[in-house]
Parts: structure tokens; sequence; C-alpha cells
């Protein structure tokens, strides 16, 4: 994806489709901000992405 793209990504209704809701993105990095991760994004024009979502490990309670 180009760098304008992906400055965008996690914008709400943001599409480069021009059609549907654009909330995809949006909405994850939403709830991962929530559960204190992080979103990593490694992208390469006519290549592809690859997304890694990383969340801190959940202990069970007592």
């Amino acid at each position: 994806m180009t760098p304008e793209v992906r400055a965008r990504l996690v914008e709400p209704f943001y599409s480069t489709k021009g059609h549907g809701r654009g909330l995809g993105m949006a909405s994850i990095a939403h709830v991962v901000d929530a559960l204190a991760g992080e979103i990593e994004i490694d992208s390469t024009v006519g290549t592809g992405t690859t997304v890694t979502v990383r969340r801190p490990r959940c202990t069970p309670p007592p």
C-alpha cells in the first residue's frame, strides 16, 4: 500500500474500494487499543501487506 493509504488505514469510513463502510481496520484498531495491544503493518507496493496484531498475555483470575 502507498504511504498515503497507510497513513489513513485506521480512519473510520476510509476505503480504497469506493464502496462499503470502511470500518474494518478502524474497529480492529479500537479493540486492539482497548486491550493495550499494538498493530504492526509491513507493506510493499505491488507485493503485499502483512498486518500483525499483538496483545498482552491474559492471566486467569485466581
